[in-house]
Protein backbone atom coordinates (compact mmCIF):
# COMPACT_ATOMS: atom_id res chain seq x y z
CA UNK A 1 0.00 0.00 0.00
CA UNK A 2 1.18 3.50 -0.79
CA UNK A 3 -0.17 7.51 -0.12
CA UNK A 4 -0.34 9.61 -3.23
CA UNK A 5 -1.21 13.49 -1.81
CA UNK A 6 -0.05 16.28 -3.90
CA UNK A 7 3.01 18.15 -4.09
CA UNK A 8 3.88 22.36 -3.22
CA UNK A 9 2.97 23.35 -0.36
CA UNK A 10 1.45 21.20 2.54
CA UNK A 11 -1.65 21.61 4.78
CA UNK A 12 -2.62 20.22 7.88
CA UNK A 13 -5.44 18.28 6.19
CA UNK A 14 -3.66 16.08 4.45
CA UNK A 15 -0.83 15.53 6.69
CA UNK A 16 -3.12 14.93 9.44
CA UNK A 17 -4.91 12.38 6.75
CA UNK A 18 -1.48 10.46 6.52
CA UNK A 19 -0.47 10.72 9.68
CA UNK A 20 -3.67 8.97 10.20
CA UNK A 21 -2.78 6.07 8.07
CA UNK A 22 0.62 5.18 9.27
CA UNK A 23 -0.08 5.06 12.39
CA UNK A 24 -3.16 2.86 11.80
CA UNK A 25 -1.28 0.88 8.71
CA UNK A 26 2.18 1.09 8.88
CA UNK A 27 4.62 3.50 7.42
CA UNK A 28 3.08 3.80 4.13
CA UNK A 29 5.16 5.31 1.44
CA UNK A 30 4.17 9.22 0.35
CA UNK A 31 4.56 10.53 -3.77
CA UNK A 32 3.60 13.87 -3.58
CA UNK A 33 2.23 14.56 -7.45
CA UNK A 34 -0.51 16.08 -9.12
CA UNK A 35 -0.19 13.30 -11.77
CA UNK A 36 -2.12 10.52 -10.78
CA UNK A 37 -2.63 7.67 -14.00
CA UNK A 38 -5.79 5.76 -14.09
CA UNK A 39 -4.75 2.84 -12.92
CA UNK A 40 -3.85 4.13 -10.00
CA UNK A 41 -7.13 5.34 -9.48
CA UNK A 42 -8.48 2.28 -9.84
CA UNK A 43 -5.71 0.66 -7.68
CA UNK A 44 -6.95 -0.26 -4.13
CA UNK A 45 -4.12 -0.27 -2.61
CA UNK A 46 -3.40 3.06 -3.52
CA UNK A 47 -4.80 6.20 -1.04
CA UNK A 48 -5.10 9.42 -3.29
CA UNK A 49 -5.77 12.03 -0.50
CA UNK A 50 -6.13 15.79 -0.84
CA UNK A 51 -5.53 15.53 -4.55
CA UNK A 52 -7.34 14.25 -7.98
CA UNK A 53 -10.75 15.96 -8.29
CA UNK A 54 -12.56 12.64 -6.79
CA UNK A 55 -13.90 11.62 -3.45
CA UNK A 56 -14.11 8.20 -4.09
CA UNK A 57 -14.05 6.11 -0.79
CA UNK A 58 -14.65 2.53 -2.42
CA UNK A 59 -11.50 3.55 -4.22
CA UNK A 60 -9.87 5.30 -1.66
CA UNK A 61 -9.58 8.36 -3.39
CA UNK A 62 -10.49 11.05 -0.76
CA UNK A 63 -10.34 14.75 -2.89
CA UNK A 64 -12.85 17.74 -1.43
CA UNK A 65 -11.65 20.37 -3.68
CA UNK A 66 -14.99 19.79 -6.48
CA UNK A 67 -17.38 19.62 -4.03
CA UNK A 68 -17.41 22.43 -1.42
CA UNK A 69 -20.17 20.28 0.27
CA UNK A 70 -17.40 17.95 1.58
CA UNK A 71 -15.50 17.78 4.16
CA UNK A 72 -11.41 18.33 4.23
CA UNK A 73 -9.64 15.35 4.01
CA UNK A 74 -8.48 14.42 7.38
CA UNK A 75 -12.34 14.29 8.19
CA UNK A 76 -13.41 12.03 4.59
CA UNK A 77 -10.59 9.59 5.50
CA UNK A 78 -10.91 9.57 9.47
CA UNK A 79 -14.72 9.07 8.54
CA UNK A 80 -13.44 6.03 6.36
CA UNK A 81 -10.92 4.62 8.80
CA UNK A 82 -13.83 4.45 10.76
CA UNK A 83 -16.27 2.69 8.90
CA UNK A 84 -13.56 0.30 7.98
CA UNK A 85 -13.33 -0.80 11.63
CA UNK A 86 -9.44 0.49 11.72
CA UNK A 87 -10.33 3.62 13.93
CA UNK A 88 -11.97 2.99 16.98
CA UNK A 89 -15.35 5.14 17.66
CA UNK A 90 -13.77 6.30 20.93
CA UNK A 91 -10.64 7.47 19.55
CA UNK A 92 -12.34 8.91 16.14
CA UNK A 93 -14.05 10.79 19.07
CA UNK A 94 -10.55 12.35 20.41
CA UNK A 95 -10.03 13.26 17.24
CA UNK A 96 -13.67 15.01 16.27
CA UNK A 97 -12.40 18.54 18.01
CA UNK A 98 -8.94 18.92 16.19
CA UNK A 99 -9.85 17.40 13.08
CA UNK A 100 -12.90 19.65 12.97
CA UNK A 101 -10.77 22.77 13.00
CA UNK A 102 -8.77 21.83 10.62
CA UNK A 103 -10.50 20.69 7.80
CA UNK A 104 -12.72 24.59 9.24
CA UNK A 105 -9.88 26.32 8.54
CA UNK A 106 -8.48 24.54 5.53
CA UNK A 107 -12.20 24.88 3.63
CA UNK A 108 -13.19 28.55 5.13
CA UNK A 109 -10.26 30.15 6.45
CA UNK A 110 -9.75 31.14 9.63
CA UNK A 111 -13.08 33.44 9.94
CA UNK A 112 -14.20 33.24 13.43
CA UNK A 113 -11.10 30.69 14.87
CA UNK A 114 -9.34 31.65 17.73
CA UNK A 115 -6.71 29.97 19.81
CA UNK A 116 -3.69 28.04 18.94
CA UNK A 117 -3.28 28.00 15.38
CA UNK A 118 -2.29 24.60 14.26
CA UNK A 119 -2.39 24.64 10.57
CA UNK A 120 -0.70 27.49 10.65
CA UNK A 121 1.95 25.55 12.48
CA UNK A 122 1.77 22.68 9.75
CA UNK A 123 2.64 25.08 7.22
CA UNK A 124 5.60 26.84 9.10
CA UNK A 125 6.90 23.31 8.56
CA UNK A 126 7.10 23.76 4.97
CA UNK A 127 9.81 26.12 5.17
CA UNK A 128 11.81 23.32 7.13
CA UNK A 129 14.14 20.57 5.81
CA UNK A 130 12.46 17.47 5.59
CA UNK A 131 9.27 19.64 7.02
CA UNK A 132 6.74 17.31 5.24
CA UNK A 133 7.88 14.37 7.10
CA UNK A 134 8.29 16.40 10.59
CA UNK A 135 5.23 17.46 10.19
CA UNK A 136 3.48 14.28 9.78
CA UNK A 137 5.28 13.26 13.08
CA UNK A 138 3.54 16.00 14.50
CA UNK A 139 0.11 15.45 13.14
CA UNK A 140 0.55 11.30 14.70
CA UNK A 141 1.61 13.07 17.89
CA UNK A 142 -1.75 14.45 17.89
CA UNK A 143 -3.27 11.00 17.21
CA UNK A 144 -1.42 9.25 19.62
CA UNK A 145 -2.78 11.66 22.16
CA UNK A 146 -6.43 10.87 21.04
CA UNK A 147 -5.92 7.97 21.51
CA UNK A 148 -4.28 7.81 25.24
CA UNK A 149 -6.96 9.60 25.75
CA UNK A 150 -10.19 7.43 25.09
CA UNK A 151 -7.83 4.91 26.78
CA UNK A 152 -8.56 6.95 29.90
CA UNK A 153 -12.56 7.10 29.50
CA UNK A 154 -13.38 3.46 31.28
CA UNK A 155 -10.85 4.19 34.15
CA UNK A 156 -11.88 7.52 34.27
CA UNK A 157 -15.66 6.89 34.81
CA UNK A 158 -15.01 4.12 37.35
CA UNK A 159 -13.18 6.52 38.97
CA UNK A 160 -15.88 9.23 39.08
CA UNK A 161 -18.58 6.26 40.11
CA UNK A 162 -16.43 5.56 42.97
CA UNK A 163 -15.94 8.80 44.24
CA UNK A 164 -17.86 9.89 47.48
CA UNK A 165 -20.81 12.85 46.18
CA UNK A 166 -19.97 15.08 49.19
CA UNK A 167 -23.10 17.34 48.06
CA UNK A 168 -25.06 17.84 44.77
CA UNK A 169 -22.52 20.15 43.14
CA UNK A 170 -19.03 18.64 45.32
CA UNK A 171 -17.87 15.08 44.74
CA UNK A 172 -14.32 13.59 46.21
CA UNK A 173 -12.64 10.92 44.33
CA UNK A 174 -9.65 9.20 45.24
CA UNK A 175 -7.32 10.12 41.93
CA UNK A 176 -8.16 12.07 39.55
CA UNK A 177 -10.92 11.21 36.58
CA UNK A 178 -9.45 12.72 33.77
CA UNK A 179 -13.03 13.39 31.70
CA UNK A 180 -15.01 14.31 34.83
CA UNK A 181 -16.24 17.17 33.10
CA UNK A 182 -18.18 15.30 30.45
CA UNK A 183 -20.46 13.79 33.30
CA UNK A 184 -21.20 17.11 35.02
CA UNK A 185 -22.83 20.65 34.45
CA UNK A 186 -21.47 22.86 37.18
CA UNK A 187 -19.64 21.24 39.85
CA UNK A 188 -16.32 21.11 41.79
CA UNK A 189 -13.97 18.23 42.15
CA UNK A 190 -11.81 17.03 44.63
CA UNK A 191 -9.27 14.63 44.93
CA UNK A 192 -5.24 14.01 46.34
CA UNK A 193 -2.74 15.66 44.78
CA UNK A 194 0.71 14.37 46.32
CA UNK A 195 0.53 15.85 50.03
CA UNK A 196 -2.34 18.19 49.14
CA UNK A 197 -5.74 18.12 48.03
CA UNK A 198 -6.89 19.90 45.02
CA UNK A 199 -9.93 21.38 43.58
CA UNK A 200 -10.85 22.00 40.10
CA UNK A 201 -14.52 23.53 39.25
CA UNK A 202 -15.40 23.04 35.72
CA UNK A 203 -16.71 26.05 34.96
CA UNK A 204 -14.76 29.32 37.02
CA UNK A 205 -17.02 31.64 35.30
CA UNK A 206 -20.82 30.00 36.53
CA UNK A 207 -18.87 28.17 39.86
CA UNK A 208 -15.70 30.04 40.52
CA UNK A 209 -13.69 28.82 43.79
CA UNK A 210 -13.54 30.83 46.87
CA UNK A 211 -10.26 31.99 48.70
CA UNK A 212 -11.09 30.43 52.88
CA UNK A 213 -7.71 31.68 53.71
CA UNK A 214 -6.04 27.83 54.09
CA UNK A 215 -5.16 27.54 50.52
CA UNK A 216 -1.89 27.18 49.65
CA UNK A 217 -2.14 27.60 45.75
CA UNK A 218 -5.26 29.18 44.12
CA UNK A 219 -4.86 30.35 40.68
CA UNK A 220 -6.06 33.54 39.84
CA UNK A 221 -8.80 32.61 37.65
CA UNK A 222 -10.22 30.64 40.30
CA UNK A 223 -10.25 27.53 38.33
CA UNK A 224 -8.44 25.52 40.53
CA UNK A 225 -6.65 25.43 44.44
CA UNK A 226 -4.28 23.50 46.70
CA UNK A 227 -5.29 22.85 50.18
CA UNK A 228 -3.48 21.13 53.16
CA UNK A 229 -6.29 19.01 53.98
CA UNK A 230 -9.39 16.87 52.76
CA UNK A 231 -11.44 19.43 55.31
CA UNK A 232 -9.84 22.24 53.92
CA UNK A 233 -10.70 21.20 50.47
CA UNK A 234 -14.04 20.70 51.24
CA UNK A 235 -14.76 23.41 53.43
CA UNK A 236 -13.32 25.53 49.91
CA UNK A 237 -16.00 23.70 48.00
CA UNK A 238 -18.98 24.27 49.76
CA UNK A 239 -18.62 27.78 50.32
CA UNK A 240 -18.10 28.22 46.76
CA UNK A 241 -21.48 26.21 46.11
CA UNK A 242 -23.41 28.43 48.37
CA UNK A 243 -21.77 31.71 47.06
CA UNK A 244 -23.24 31.34 43.66
CA UNK A 245 -26.69 29.75 45.41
Amino acid sequence: MRIITHDGAFHADEVMAIAMLRELLGELPVRRTRRITEAEYRDRSVWIVDVGLRHDPERLCFDHHQDPSLEASCRLVADHLLDMGLLQPSVHRELAGAIDAISDIDRHGYRGQTGFPFNSFIRMLDGVENGFEEAVRSCRLLFRSAVRSAGLEEASRRIWEEGEAVSERVRGCSRFPAHWKRYVDRAILIYPDGRQWKTVTSDSDALPLVSTGSETFMHNDRFFALFPSRETAVDSALRAVESVG
